[in-house]
């Protein structure tokens, strides 16, 4: 096939992989398992309005998901399964925009690649599925990314307005959301200021780049002015939280584990191989920038777009290091995950390097990133379709009455949380209620507890062991309590 017959079906392939993916997303959704953090969301969402924004207030994260699941639950319903499409609908949202605006910006090979990782990159499954606000904290800073190019090559002030919309809308899903989108504005002021530098004052670049400067405290002022209610919020939500500071504690182990999260497939070999293709580019990248600096801004965009991720974990760092808490965990780098590797497809599209044939380097990294992709759905899907959840469920619905409870001893109340979300009726009850209780008791018994139920038995009560049940990460010994 000729070079004008392939690019007559460039514009198919990139539907055939948006639609790929999109189908790859939503396979995903059409399950019941949930993990505490998703069950701690899924019983906010499903609750009234009033108990919604009750509970979004007295949490410590942007109330855009909560609002926006909330309204997707009252037209769908409240499965388990349309919980999990308010998470896809964003991660769509960033397929849609790799294959129109990047396409637009940057040309077919970086659509082409910033699809392909979409689709394949570790984490994308699991954030991009999980009732949480990662996915939409994925396409907000992408959003986010793309308005500052547009305000780059263009400057109207319409694409000052949308950045400005864009960076606000960041700060409404996700704290960190907004922190990565921030560098792009840091970003854009280094660029005018260190384009200003050299340029006589006269000079009629130098007005023109003074104007930019304007424009750009004027956006920001715009920004703010958008975000205010959210500011306000954030701040009521921090001082009146008591738990926001009780991430695990950062060292310097954590911090290069952090550095190597993009990466990690649990296959020490892929993981590598992932490395050496990004590093490989990142070179010829430079490579090509060096030779020509003042020809290519695709590069330095796409060199920026990833810096911001590592800024971002930087600041974590930092700020965590100032006020002596952690306030920092890996999960806060998944909104910068997008536009990270969005600035490599970008430089995959761009480099251009005399000495190796593009093609290998293209075919290379294709073969990379969909053998990523396999694994990395693969474990997703044996993670979301675990039969665990569904025997358990059949099992309790079989049994359950309506007066009954459960005992449980844990730590941190995550299965009791999960339990809340599948049988809210079912009451988790203190061995000093035991007494009280109806209907039949359950005793769910879990690694390092198993003390308890000696106790119990000591207290005159009988266990009759029923089985192990597992879901999600969790897995108990359930028993049935009886009174002597």
């Amino acid at each position: 096939m000729g070079k004008k017959g392939f690019s007559e079906y460039k514009g198919m392939l990139l539907n055939v992989l948006f639609a790929i993916g999109s189908i790859l997303y939503i396979s995903l959704i059409f399950n019941r398992n949930v993990w505490v953090d998703e069950a701690f969301s899924a019983n906010i969402i499903r609750s009234s309005f009033p108990k919604m924004w009750e509970a979004t207030v007295k949490d410590t994260l942007p109330p855009f998901y909560n609002v926006f699941s909330w309204c997707l639950v009252r037209i769908l319903g409240s499965s388990t399964p349309v919980m999990k499409l308010s998470s896809v609908l964003p991660m769509i949202g960033l397929l849609f925009l790799a294959r129109t605006l990047v396409y637009k910006y940057f040309g077919f090979l970086s659509s082409f690649f910033s699809l392909l990782l979409f689709i394949s990159m570790p984490h994308f499954y699991y954030y991009g599925v999980e009732i949480r606000m990662y996915s939409f904290g994925m396409l907000s800073v992408t959003m986010a990314g793309l308005a500052a190019y547009s305000v780059i090559t263009s400057g109207r002030k319409r694409d000052w307005l949308s950045f400005s919309l864009c960076t606000a809308f960041c700060g409404y899903v996700h704290h960190f959301a907004l922190i990565s989108a921030s560098f792009l504005w840091l970003f854009l002021l280094l660029m005018y200021i260190c384009c200003m530098a050299p340029l006589q004052k006269k000079n009629q670049a130098h007005i023109l780049l003074k104007l930019e400067l304007k424009n750009w405290a004027l956006g920001l002022m715009a920004f703010l002015l958008f975000y205010l209610p959210g500011l306000c919020l954030t701040a009521y939500q921090i001082k009146n939280a008591s738990s926001y500071f009780s991430m695990s504690p950062l060292s310097l182990k954590s911090f290069f584990s952090d550095l190597r999260f993009p990466f990690v497939t649990h296959i020490t070999i892929l993981s590598l191989t992932l490395v050496l293709c990004f590093f490989a580019i990142l070179a010829l990248a430079g490579f090509s920038f060096l030779k020509a600096p003042s020809c290519d801004r695709h590069i330095s965009i796409g060199l920026s777009f990833i810096f911001i991720y590592p800024c971002t974990l930087l600041f974590g760092y930092g700020v965590s290091l100032v006020i002596g808490r952690s306030l920092f965990t890996a999960r806060y780098l998944v909104p910068s995950l997008s536009i990270f590797w969005l600035g490599t497809a970008i430089l995959m599209g761009s480099v251009d390097v005399p000495f190796l044939r593009r093609k290998w380097l293209v075919l290379i990294c294709t073969l990379v990133t969909i053998l990523t992709g396999c694994f990395t759905y693969h474990s997703q899907f044996i993670e979301e379709y675990d039969s665990g959840v569904e025997e358990m469920l059949r099992w309790f619905d079989s049994h359950l009455t309506e007066n009954d409870a459960y005992l449980i001893y844990e730590d941190n109340h995550q299965i009791e949380i999960c339990l809340s979300y599948y049988y809210p009726k079912l009451k988790r009850c203190s061995e000093k209620e035991l007494a009280e209780v109806e209907g039949n008791i359950w005793y769910l018994e879990v690694d390092g507890y198993e003390k308890e139920l000696e106790k119990l038995k000591n207290s005159g009560y009988n266990a009759e062991y029923i089985g192990e049940r597992s879901f999600d990460r969790y897995s108990f010994r359930l028993y049935l309590l009886k009174k002597l």
